[in-house]
């Protein structure tokens, strides 16, 4: 009977999976404006009531505007890309200098019957799919809106009851005192470590991209800056390789004042990425990068956008507990 039970509440709890954890994310990183609110009212219903209209504001405005504007730009993005393999003779009297050469071999390559063929049907597939995905998203609109009503619905709860929740799931584990301490500050390590050391740290450097692009004449700002948020996760590489060649092509096209804005702009995330983020992190839960990028794809394919949390999280605690096991052998 328990075992048929714990299936059966894993398979009702299992769809609100995604709000459950994020609201468990939104709750660890408000806790502290909570905590000082709490102080301040002495309300802890009333308190959790305005942190949770502040996460309102904070969150489903912004991203409903980057979502908004990121749609924009990729579907006029594909569009403009499509017009330009198509017809290649849009590229003419269009490129000087350096340019000229790279487009009249793109030009030439792209003019062949059979290249153009696998073109155009590369981009009928593209477009039946986006229009697929979004049909789909439309269908599936009031899903994603009970689940953004749940999320802050179990945020309110998380932040109101969050101590007594961790202190009975404290009580029930059975193991150690000592144990128990030791796991707890780990896990709290390891959660500091992945959201402040490597989201908001990743959320900071793609928006300093993205604005840097809009200002100094890049197109698609939204996009590139969030693609510079997601390698910020991944080792080795970073924002780099989005701002230098930008840096280049306006070089190459004689704007030097937006290279330059764009190379001060670069510099600042570089700054960010090498210097400022190894001290938030500083010696709390060190993650091997691998496990990092790791974590990231497949929390990200496994549960959606908050798996970019999720998964590097699980994968720390994993290692720690197998760690942990080790030592006690």
């Amino acid at each position: 009977m328990l075992a048929v039970i714990i299936v059966l509440a894993i398979m009702i709890i299992l769809p609100f999976l995604t709000p459950i954890l994020t609201s468990f994310i939104l709750a660890y990183i408000f806790y502290p404006i909570y905590k000082w609110l709490n102080k301040k009212i002495k309300r802890k219903n009333i308190a959790a009531l305005i942190v949770s209209l502040i996460l309102i504001l904070l969150l489903v405005v912004p991203i409903s505007f980057i979502l908004f504007n990121l749609s924009r730009e990729a579907s006029v993005g594909f569009i403009i890309l499509k017009q330009k393999v198509l017809k290649p003779g849009l590229f003419e009297g269009r490129c000087e200098g350096l340019l000229c050469s790279v487009f009249g071999y793109f030009k030439d390559i792209t003019g062949r019957p059979e290249v153009k063929f696998y073109i155009e049907d590369s981009f009928k597939k593209i477009s039946s799919q986006v229009a697929e995905s979004t049909f789909n998203f439309a269908f599936s609109l009031p899903a994603r809106i009970v689940e953004i009503l749940l999320t802050f619905f179990f945020t309110f709860f998380l932040l109101r009851d969050g101590p007594d929740i961790v202190k009975r799931i404290e009580k029930a584990v059975p193991l150690k005192e000592k144990d128990k301490k030791e796991i707890i500050e780990q896990i709290h390590d390891v959660i500091y470590a992945v959201i402040y050391g490597f989201f908001v740290i990743a959320i900071i450097e793609g928006a300093l991209g993205a604005i840097t692009f809009k200002f100094f004449g890049v197109a698609s700002p939204i996009t590139w800056g969030i693609i510079i948020a997601f390698l910020t996760f991944v080792p080795f590489i970073g924002a780099a390789v989005i701002w230098v060649p930008a840096m280049i092509i306006q070089i190459m096209n004689g704007s030097i004042g937006n290279a330059v804005g764009i190379l001060v702009g670069g510099s600042i995330i570089a700054y960010i990425d090498t210097f400022i983020k190894p001290r938030v992190i500083g010696g709390r839960a060190a993650i091997h990068p691998a496990i990092t990028l790791i974590g990231l794809l497949g929390g990200l394919k496994l549960i959606g956008f908050v798996g970019i949390i999720i998964g590097p999280i699980v994968l720390s605690l994993f290692i720690l507990l197998v760690r942990m096991l080790s030592n006690r052998k």
